[in-house]
Order: C-alpha cells, then structure tokens, then sequence
C-alpha cells in the first residue's frame, strides 16, 4: 500500500531541504537529495553508488561498474545504470536543464555539473552509506520543523516525487516513464489521497515521457 501522505517528501520541503543543506554547506547531501527526487531513484540500491562517467558509456556498461553520470552535449545529465530491480539489463535516464523553472538549486544539471567535471569515470560522488544519509535527512527535517521527521524512509524521495506528479495531473504513463518502473509498481509509491483527487491517471494513454 501507498507510504502515508505524512512520510512523503513535497516539492516545498524539497526546497527547504535543499536550501537548509546547502547553508550548512551540505552540498553533496542536496546532489544526493536532488537526483534522488528527480530520477525517482532507488536510493540505497542505486542514488548512493553513482559513479561518474561519459558519453562513451552510452551504449554499454559492464560491471563491476555500478553506473555512469555525465553532462552531454545538449546541457543535459544522462544516467546509467548496470543493472536495476526490473531491468536487468540496466536503464538510460536524462533529465535536461530545470534552471527556468526550479532554480539551479533543485537544477541537477547545474548541481553536478562541476562536481563531476573532478572526477574521472567509475569514480563515486558520493562518499556515505545509506544509512548516513537517512540519519542527515531525519536531522534536518527535524530541523526544518516537519511533522514526523523520525518516521521518515529514504523511500520518502521515490513515493513522494510520483505522488507529486500524480497531484499535478501526469499522465500515469508519463510517471511510468520518468523512472522508469514496471507498469502497475507506481501505484504503491502513490499517496492514496492524490489518486482520489486524480481518477483519470490509470485511464490516461498519453504516451509522451516528458516530465518537468
């Protein structure tokens, strides 16, 4: 069942997360929470473990790489993973520049930008574990004032980012693709309530993959 409406992260807590983390000079904290929001990623299993890369790792990648990150040509940050819980051949994922509309705070292409321009491909850009992460996240939340940070799970980035697509009318498709996941899955992470106020979603066949 869908991960109560009180643990999920929003865009606005997003942004004071991002912002609190960043005066605190938390950086790579806010890259780890930005990709995790806007990738939808599976943090523990694929966020934590990224590992810079190039354009030449387009095509394939073989382990025991974990991923690959990079900026392309057109200004945009493409991801990819070896392997992931439903696709075992891996996933190719791109998000294009969000600076008009986000902000270059919550805009992982300028976010990462400069942090992977000093690594070298199969190097990490992130040196924490899973749970440090989590233990930094309740913090500032608790911080932040948010009701109920302690109850918290770094599922709180997946659930909350489809949830917050599904509140703003995404095409059920559209939310499929920006994972992407298999089809049906999105359903669990979808908070109950916006599913109520958004009965078209399951009914929608627009098939475009463009995500904000």
């Amino acid at each position: 069942s869908p991960m109560p409406q009180q643990w999920l992260l929003t865009e606005s807590i997003m942004n004071e997360l991002v912002t609190l983390a960043d005066g605190m000079g938390l950086h790579r904290f806010s890259d780890l929470c930005v990709l995790s929001w806007e990738f939808l990623f599976r943090v523990v299993s694929e966020a934590i473990d990224l590992q810079a890369g190039s354009a030449a790792d387009i095509t394939t990648l073989k382990a025991p790489r974990h991923s690959a990150v990079w900026i392309d040509g057109n200004g945009a940050i493409v991801v990819r993973l070896v392997r992931r819980k439903n696709r075992p051949q891996g996933s190719l994922l791109k998000r294009d520049c969000m600076c008009s509309f986000a902000g270059e705070s919550r805009c992982p292409v300028h976010r990462l930008a400069h942090h992977l321009s000093t690594l070298e491909p199969g190097e990490s850009l992130f040196a924490m574990t899973g749970s440090q992460f989590l233990s930094q996240l309740k913090r500032l939340l608790g911080l932040l004032g948010v009701p109920a940070a302690s109850s918290f799970s770094l599922k709180a980035f997946r659930a909350g980012k489809a949830t917050a697509l599904a509140a703003q009318g995404h095409a059920y498709s559209k939310i499929l693709a920006a994972c992407p996941w298999a089809s049906g899955a999105a359903l669990r992470y979808i908070d109950d309530a916006v599913l109520c106020l958004n009965q078209t979603l399951s009914f929608t066949t627009d098939t475009s993959t463009h995500v904000p």
